[in-house]
């Protein structure tokens, strides 16, 4: 499980990597809520307990495949170095968390910064007593944002992280759960690309100055050089800001998307806003 939600996924949109027959699925049941919550308690108690494995794995596919449930997990949760050992134990917590806190929330855990914030909290609970059990394991970045929330700044700065480095980058959860259990499918594992340049795009003057803003959706392939390639728009906006959102992908990097140790070039799907507030 320590690997698992290694490669971090954006927007975590449930209904991108389902299947046809998944999603005809009916709503959740209160036995199948209880569950999540319960799985959600303990991770944050045990992480790194090898025992709760199945578990975690079933809250998983349940969280994939359940309609009328909705969870997004941003990267800026999960600020450890790649090659931090709990990585995927505090991932594993955070995701269980984000799940238990909309089911528990469900008027709150609409807004993912919330969401976010409660995650945050269950993986700083789960990170002390990994250095509790382990004075060895620390983090720095953890040890950082240990600081930020003794100074009572905590969700402040998630949702500044969340404003400013979560609303892009969007991974089919198909993929993204081949990387975290033991099926058969680990050999077709491909953890996701994270951006680490992404300067923000400029907004068209004539679109600013009639009031206008919204979304573009771009598609495009990250090469195994971070590089990306083949941008095209998904669901265009207008001429302007489809082509401000356009130059500015062209300007962003990538750490590559890797495949059994190996960078890998992917397709993905990226929504670039427009707020004239922001």
């Amino acid at each position: 499980m320590r690997k698992a939600l290694a490669a971090v996924i954006v927007l975590l949109a449930l209904s991108l990597g389902v299947g046809a027959q998944e999603q005809e699925r009916g709503p959740s049941t209160p036995e199948e809520r209880a569950r999540a919550v319960r799985i959600a308690q303990a991770l944050e108690a045990r992480p790194t307990d090898l025992s709760l494995r199945d578990d975690y794995k079933w809250l998983l596919r349940w969280a994939a495949e359940e309609p009328d449930l909705a969870f997004s997990i941003c990267p800026a949760n999960m600020p450890w170095n790649d090659k931090y050992e709990h990585g995927g134990d505090l991932a594993a917590v955070g995701l269980a968390a984000t799940v238990a806190f909309v089911i528990q929330h469900p008027d709150e855990g609409k807004d993912a910064a919330t969401a976010g914030f409660a995650a945050m909290e269950s993986m700083l609970r789960a990170y002390q007593k990994i250095v509790e059990q382990d004075p060895q394991a620390r983090s720095k970045e953890m040890d950082d944002v240990v600081e930020i929330q003794s100074q009572g700044k905590l969700e402040e700065y998630i949702r500044s992280r969340w404003t400013e480095a979560c609303k892009n980058l969007v991974i089919p959860l198909a993929d993204s759960l081949r990387c975290h259990d033991d099926s058969n499918d680990r050999a077709n594992c491909i953890t996701p690309p994270r951006q680490i340049h992404s300067p923000k795009p400029k907004y068209p003057k004539t679109e600013r100055k009639a009031g206008h803003e919204g979304t573009v959706t771009l598609r495009l392939v990250v090469s195994t050089d971070g590089v990306p390639l083949g941008i095209r728009i998904s669901q265009t906006l207008s001429p302007d800001f489809d082509k401000a959102a356009i130059d500015a992908v062209k300007q962003w990097k990538f750490s590559p998307a890797m495949k059994d140790g190996k960078p890998v070039a992917v397709a993905i799907t990226m929504k670039i806003e427009f707020h004239l507030h922001h």
